[in-house]
């Protein structure tokens, strides 16, 4: 999740050059140490606003930040008012700094020249490149990647699918909420995080179908010559809304680059059902989490952190709804508890895993209760039947230190 400024940090663009190009300051520094592009989901759905932020970091003290002389006259004359006024002591009392300044993000989106973003809520699930400058918004939720081959996976068929399953919905449009914790933590992509063989032909083909995909779109947004007019109407949510025959042509093409990636060999990625998609994906999960070792490189692995027993409340009703259960259950409320759930298997005669028609109702759907084989597989025993579907029945595929 993007940084929570708590107040009016963010100035429109010209405003922004206009310090860029002052003389340097007391400190012999320049304002571009505390002046830069802010981001987010409008710039992503919509077109980029052009907008910058005044952000003196994560501790800067009052007398070192006051050094930046016209950044902090502005965030003196408009924020401090604001923070004057809230509740907590703490937001009062620092008020020239963002209230959740995310130091986990900063740290790990630093030292990369791009990193990949996604609105929190919206209608498609658009996956960007922002500028490793740009300080995203608390609306974005941002990976700490610079490579095409992690944003190839991020937007394909797979992920989206397992996104939207576990993910949640808002507001009047009931668009789909993108919780990182269930979404991102839980997915299991074709090599653990940070291990992926570079050298790995399927890695590469993955790498430029998602190269083509975004210079395609990008070209899409920006033609030449285009008027301001034009320029309004193309936004990639307007682009997700028509999608033509080349955007689908490109996807189908990643798609089939990452099915090879995780081995899966059906001809048509979008003729797969989702029920089947979300059966291997959740095979992978368990099998990897089963064995209890780091799947991020240098990341500390908990087993406790894989699950939370939260109760019998509305993440545990949509939980409970994502499962399906045997054909013939003795009471939906009270499954049994040996055999319950199995892996998909193939069906005779090849088709890949999971593919077909699962036998005795191992597909997933709606409208049944946890598996708790599938919890003992993950962590002991099951304490309850209100656990949190993505640290529950399912485990954590990687800590999400980096994002």
């Amino acid at each position: 999740m993007g940084d929570t400024k708590g107040g009016p940090f963010d100035v429109p663009g010209d405003l922004a050059r206009s310090w860029l190009a002052l003389p340097p300051n007391p400190n012999g520094r320049p304002n571009s140490d505390v002046v830069r592009p802010w981001v987010n989901g409008l710039d992503v759905t919509r077109r980029p606003r052009d907008m910058w932020i005044v952000d003196f970091g994560v501790g800067m003290p009052e007398h070192e930040a006051a050094l930046y002389e016209a950044p902090f006259e502005y965030v003196q004359a408009n924020v401090k008012p604001v923070r004057a006024a809230n509740n907590r002591e703490a937001y009062r009392r620092r008020w020239w700094l963002h209230v959740e300044t995310r130091s986990g993000m900063r740290a790990a989106l630093d030292p990369l020249p791009r990193f990949i973003c996604t609105p929190t809520v919206a209608k498609h699930r658009l996956l960007v490149w922002s500028d490793g400058t740009a300080l995203p918004d608390h609306q974005l939720i941002v990976f700490a990647r610079a490579d095409d081959y992690f944003f190839g996976v991020l937007h394909s068929r797979a992920h989206e699918v397992w996104s939207l399953r576990l993910g949640t919905w808002l507001g009047v449009g009931n668009d789909p909420r993108y919780t990182p914790t269930t979404c991102f933590e839980t997915f299991p992509l074709p090599w653990p995080p940070g291990r992926e063989p570079a050298d790995d032909p399927r890695v590469a083909a993955v790498a430029a179908a998602a190269r083509e995909l975004d210079w395609r779109r990008r070209a899409w947004l920006d033609p030449p010559g285009a008027d301001p007019a034009e320029l309004k109407k193309r936004t990639l949510t307007n682009l997700y809304n028509q999608r033509p025959s080349w955007l689908a042509h490109l996807h189908a093409a990643l798609d089939r680059a990452v099915w090879t990636a995780y081995g899966w060999d059906d001809a048509d990625p979008a003729a797969v059902e989702e029920g089947t998609i979300l059966a291997r994906l959740l095979a992978l999960n368990l099998e990897r989490a089963g064995a209890g070792a780091p799947t991020v490189a240098g990341a500390r692995w908990s087993p406790s952190r894989s699950w939370t027993a939260t109760g019998r409340g509305r993440c545990a009703r949509r939980a409970r709804r994502w499962w399906r259960g045997p054909a013939a259950s003795a009471s939906p409320a009270r499954p049994s508890a040996a055999g319950w759930w199995r892996p998909p298997s193939p069906p005779p005669g090849g088709g890949g895993e999971g593919g077909g028609a699962a036998r005795g109702g191992e597909r997933l759907r709606r409208g049944a209760p946890y598996p708790p084989a599938a919890f003992r597989a993950t962590r002991g025993a099951l304490r309850g039947p209100g656990a949190r579907p993505g640290r529950g029945a399912i485990g954590r595929e990687h800590p999400c230190a980096s994002c």
